[in-house]
């Protein structure tokens, strides 16, 4: 979707207008947000946002309304005020458990609730305060970089001076002047802003020329197109003239490649449906070709249509081409050994030659040729760091390999050089429940900043052969929670609505629900009554927090969260919602209680691998249970047994059901299954079998695995929609989900051709 700049609604109407609340005070004149006096950096549509809320404080603005104001002509997804919300949130400090000045009310909009001064230009107290100062606004394209994450990337420092050079080819500063005081100290003031303005941008271009700036010529991320809206392509590349875009849909007769030119609307089919799975599309250096992976075989087929040529077996990545076209590279799972491997092999799959080996935990996953041709970087799992993946380059002479950058990604996919090797792109998870953005990666430098912050997901993204075009997979969740009496699908009613993608339900004893949801503008716990007549939030601090799990007695709540830092659990009492925290390691997952609710088990990546620990409800040192990669761990009803999920530590294996005593050990029971989504699973009531997601057609219900090693069978009758997290009631009455659409489209960033 373009979107298109319209003049402003606010420049006009509100001149000489001043608010003020609490450190803050708003110049309606010159768009300029202040705290203590100083200028705080903040996005054109997020100060708009702010300014519609503050002039209707104490008033409930509804979002239809909020959203015509703010982006008046235009289409944007309701998301996008979410986004809006959220970054207000934290530059007016909520999330560093300030005051609170953004009401949520659910399902409705948003309301201002501190007081609000209202000011004009010539009141007493102005003319008294009356400065001359910079003031330095954001002018974000839709879609784009927030600038929190500017100043985490050190690109805007703590007073925006440096955000006048900031991400030239999305971002704009303008640093205006207002009325001056004729007095020498004023003089004297503006002088010494000016120089410190001055100064700062001088140190920031001479930091951009040390460690590489986007390219000028680079893709503008304010153009941003759907080319599919079916809602099931699940990989896609672009030619290097920009002017094709292979896709894959995956429908209910299995996935296919498709075609399409980015200027024009008509759709080819390639190659026709069939169970396989795609791996990853790599177009030809002259276009004419279409390189693709399924089943870890290697094919390519003309790009226009026609016969495929079967090439190499054992590949496990998309395929990366050489800069002369000659050469190929790719990443091969030996599981016959555990390892992972970066291949380089000739066009027809002769001469392969091994590159590097990553032993378990870690792993290569995808590989990219630098526009040179000495290097490969790869998007790899490494001990390096408490991140699980990062992105490394190996000399193809030497063979030595070695960080690229010291950021660290949950996951990444890609990467893509850019055409003057002056850095590449890469689609990254940066925290574990975070949406995975584009990510610009300077070389040699490593220093990495977001191209897109928004709410949706982003696949491995591609680039044309210029740089100036690039592809990427767009993912995107809309959830809702549902209570299923019984199980019975045709008695579900929705508990909540809007699009505050509620995940994580957990029943209370007292059969109220707790969740986590991004109603409020950041993903926080809530709970609602099981009717839906009533719901509250409990966590306030614009930070992660998520997972939610009940102690029996229902006193109190474990959560993951980011307030201290680490992702670690903290215990929220439920009465007076004070806090305890847990765990103090980089990254903790999936808590569970056990049955007496004395101890909390969950999923730790302080190894450097997930496995499963326990600690105490009252905090103190941790204890090991697993030293294989274990997640999402359950406690038996009982308290004897804790069932998990669990992999063989090897590229690309399945996920087993394991069941190991509360004390930990070897699993007493293993399972397979087919076609289960590995994200949780349940108890039974009565212990007696394991509940967990299956999706058929792209449809979910939830199966049952017995215990005895009888076959599994299907509990719930769902006919469309997907389940992504689930609990049953703790006499098994009633179930609750997670239930909605998640959808994937081809967009286009940058020229249109």
């Amino acid at each position: 979707m373009f979107l298109k700049r319209f003049s402003n609604p606010f420049m006009k109407q509100q001149a000489d207008h001043f608010y003020e609340f609490g450190p803050f005070r708003i110049s309606a004149t010159d768009r300029l947000l202040l705290r203590d006096g100083q200028p705080v950096a903040l996005t054109s549509k997020a100060f708009d946002t702010l300014l519609v809320l503050v002039q209707r404080s104490g008033h409930l603005v509804e979002k239809g309304e909020l959203m015509e104001r703010v982006w008046p002509d235009t289409f944007v997804e309701e998301g996008t005020l979410v986004q809006n919300i959220f970054t207000l949130r934290r530059v007016l400090g909520e999330a560093q458990g300030g005051h609170q000045y953004i009401e949520t009310i659910p399902k409705r909009g948003y309301c201002f609730i501190a007081p609000v001064r209202a000011l004009q230009a010539g009141s007493p107290r102005l003319i008294l305060e009356e400065h001359t100062v910079s003031n330095f606004v954001i002018e974000e394209n839709e879609g784009s970089i927030d600038p929190d994450s500017l100043i985490k990337s050190g690109a805007v420092g703590a007073r925006g001076l440096q955000s006048a050079a900031s991400a030239e080819n999305t971002w704009r500063a303008t640093a205006t002047k207002t009325k001056r005081n004729s007095s020498r100290r004023t003089l004297v003031s503006v002088g010494a802003l000016v120089l410190l303005a001055v100064a700062g941008f001088g140190l920031y271009k001479l930091a951009r020329k040390q460690k590489g700036a986007i390219p000028a010529g680079f893709f503008q991320t304010s153009r941003i197109s759907k080319l599919t809206r079916n809602g099931k392509s699940v990989e896609a590349a672009i030619s290097p003239d920009a002017k094709y875009v292979a896709y894959v849909l995956d429908d209910a007769g299995g996935q296919s490649l498709w075609l399409r030119q980015t200027a024009g609307a008509g759709n080819v089919q390639i190659v026709p449906p069939d169970e396989g799975r795609y791996l990853g599309l790599t177009f030809s250096r002259d276009s004419n070709w279409i390189y693709y992976v399924k089943e870890n075989v290697l094919y390519r087929t003309p790009a226009l249509g026609g016969a495929s040529q079967r090439l190499i077996s054992g590949v496990g990545s998309a395929v990366a081409l050489s800069p002369d076209g000659k050469r190929l590279a790719f990443v091969r799972g030996d599981t016959s050994r555990g390892e992972s491997a970066l291949i380089i092999a000739t066009l027809d799959g002769g001469q392969q030659t091994t590159v590097a080996t990553h032993k378990p935990p870690d792993y290569f996953r995808s590989t990219a040729w630098s526009p040179d041709g000495k290097t490969l970087v790869c998007c790899a799992a490494t001990r390096a760091g408490d991140r699980v993946m990062t992105v490394v380059e190996i000399d193809l002479e030497s063979g030595q390999e070695k960080p690229l950058t010291s950021k660290g990604w949950y996951s990444i996919g890609g990467p893509a050089w850019i055409s003057d090797g002056t850095g590449l792109v890469v689609a990254g998870r940066g925290e574990a429940s975070s949406p995975a953005q584009i990510w610009h990666v300077a070389f040699p430098s490593g220093e990495a900043r977001p191209l897109t912050t928004d709410l949706t997901n982003y696949g491995s993204a591609g680039l044309s052969s210029d740089s100036r075009t690039m592809v990427a997979v767009q993912h995107e969740r809309r959830t809702n929670l549902w209570v299923v009496p019984d199980g019975d699908a045709g008695r579900a009613r929705q508990l909540t609505t809007g699009t505050g993608n509620d995940d994580h339900p957990r029943w209370t004893t007292d059969g109220l629900v707790v969740f986590s949801s991004e109603a409020g503008g950041s993903r926080d716990i809530w709970i609602a009554t099981s009717d839906g007549s009533s719901s509250r939030q409990l966590t306030f601090d614009s930070l992660l927090n998520h997972s939610p799990a009940i102690s029996a007695d229902g006193r109190f709540i474990v959560f993951v969260s980011e307030r201290a830092g680490a992702r670690s659990l903290w215990r929220m009492n439920v009465e007076d919602t004070s806090l305890r925290q847990l765990t103090s390691d980089a990254f903790d997952l999936d808590p569970c209680f056990s049955a007496d609710g004395k101890w909390v088990v969950y999923a730790s990546y302080h190894s450097g691998k997930p496995t499963l620990w326990k600690v105490s409800a009252e905090g103190g040192d941790p204890v090991r249970l697993t030293d294989k990669l274990s997640r999402h761990p359950v406690v038996s009803p009982e308290g004897k047994y804790i069932a998990y999920y669990h992999w063989d530590e090897q590229p690309n294996s399945s996920a087993k059901i394991a069941v190991i005593p509360f004390a930990g050990g070897p699993p007493v029971r293993t399972f397979d299954f087919t076609g289960a989504s590995p994200i949780e699973f349940r108890w039974t009531p009565d212990g007696k079998a394991i509940t967990y997601v299956v999706i058929e057609s792209g449809v979910s219900n939830i199966w049952s695995q017995p215990l005895s090693g009888d076959s599994p069978r299907r509990l719930t009758d769902f006919k469309s929609d997907r389940i992504f997290f689930f609990d049953w009631s703790r006499n098994g009455n009633n179930l609750v989900c997670s239930r909605g659409a998640q959808t994937s489209d081809v967009v286009l960033f940058g020229d249109q051709r």
